[in-house]
């Protein structure tokens, strides 16, 4: 598979590699048929396969309803969570999907929080191991887990452009311990930034949080995945690393834009990266 990925990334043209890091829509990636690379389908979670019809991608199909992440966590049982993750990860790939978002891991902080039910616990310890026992359930089954959403998403109101602020040993000590044993024990394949600002910046723009701790210290190797739609970002994508934004009809006319700024020689090895980690999941949740 490696080497499979080696030589698509030679065969592939730039307007390819370009295409790859914009979803085809707000479920799929996008296709190269040309190089038979296939679309990957995701799924929304994590209490279930809520799966769009492929006639109407505004109708849910009837699926199985677990337990929410706060009745899960309640249980302080890690065996049962695991059972529930490789139930969820066995149907979604019976969905035909590849990828499903969830867990939900974001503290309870706000006691008005609209998806506190969809998280696990304001304890940082247990959210943690809830979500390490989940996701190893989910990818037993060769299904990619895609924990959420990272980082200090802990209100509903004005989700899309709140701050939050908080001091960085608050973060490691509260707000990160479920992400970070998710990439270091869990091996989760891909994480999803938070639509909101950390101390005035969008986490999608990050590089502190995406780049700095995400991707160096804590080692993730997958993509960082952005969905829903668009908000008032100003600077160019590639500061940070996120890698997927779906959907997006104009990120990958931005990231062209590069040869103005950096030249193409750099712009061809970012593409590269970024489509290299997309490339690192569908291989091995193909597995």
């Amino acid at each position: 598979m490696e080497k499979r990925i080696a030589r698509l990334l030679k065969e592939m043209t730039l307007e390819e590699k370009v295409s790859l890091v914009s979803g085809k829509d707000f479920w799929h990636t996008q296709n190269v048929d040309r190089l038979g690379i296939p679309s990957m389908k995701m799924t929304d979670g994590p209490h279930g396969c809520r799966t769009a019809s492929h006639l109407d991608p505004n109708e849910t199909l009837p699926a199985t309803c677990f337990p929410t992440g706060v009745g899960l966590a309640a249980t302080w049982n890690t065996e049962l969570v695991e059972k529930v993750g490789a139930a969820i990860g066995r149907e979604t790939r019976e969905r035909g999907c590849s990828i499903i978002l969830g867990p939900c891991v974001n503290i309870h902080r706000i006691p008005l929080g609209g998806r506190n039910f969809e998280s696990y616990s304001e304890d940082p310890y247990l959210s943690s191991r809830i979500t390490v026992a989940f996701i190893r359930g989910v990818q037993s089954q060769g299904t990619a887990a895609c924990v959420k959403h990272f980082a200090l998403n802990n209100q509903e109101h004005r989700r899309m452009t709140v701050s939050s602020e908080a001091w960085e040993r608050t973060m490691r000590e509260i707000y990160f311990p479920s992400f970070e044993k998710a990439v270091k024990e869990a091996g989760v394949l891909a994480v999803m930034c938070s639509y909101n600002k950390i101390n005035g910046i969008y986490s999608s723009e990050n590089r502190w949080l995406l780049t700095d701790i995400l991707k160096k210290e804590w080692g993730l190797e997958g993509p960082v995945i952005r969905t829903g739609l668009p908000h008032t970002a100003q600077s160019p994508p590639p500061v940070q690393d996120l890698t997927l934004k779906c959907p997006d009809l104009h990120y990958g006319l931005e990231i062209s834009s590069l040869k103005l700024l950096k030249g193409e020689t750099y712009q061809r090895k970012l593409l590269t990266k970024w489509y290299g980690e997309s490339c690192l999941l569908w291989s091995r949740q193909a597995q």
